[in-house]
């Protein structure tokens, strides 16, 4: 799945122990009901924030590496991983609440 990539990535580059550098998580479509989640490694010089680093995508297209300044890359809208993740937690608790208040 395409989340396994950047997973890989991320583990990869840690191993380097880069200074200059920062990665970044990233999935975009995650409240698009029409398109199915997708998750991307992006990295930047440390302390910049993901839309000032360069999207690593393998799963774009099919193993080859797709990169792309990440304010220019227009086929998605990312956002921080932590933050999708954290919003999907919070709506997986509102309908399991609502579950639980029926009669």
């Amino acid at each position: 799945l395409c989340w396994h990539w950047p997973e890989d990535m991320e583990r990869r580059l840690k191993q380097e122990n880069f200074v200059s550098l920062e990665m970044h998580r990233a999935i975009a479509n995650a409240d698009n009901p029409f398109r199915i989640d997708h998750s991307t490694a992006i990295i930047s010089a440390r302390g910049e924030s993901m839309f000032d680093g360069i999207v690593l995508d393998p799963w774009r297209e099919g193993g080859v590496l797709f990169w792309e300044h990440t304010r220019e890359d227009t086929d998605y809208n990312w956002r921080p991983r932590g933050m999708v993740l954290s919003e999907k937690r919070e709506r997986a608790l509102f309908r399991s609440s609502l579950q639980l208040a029926r009669p």
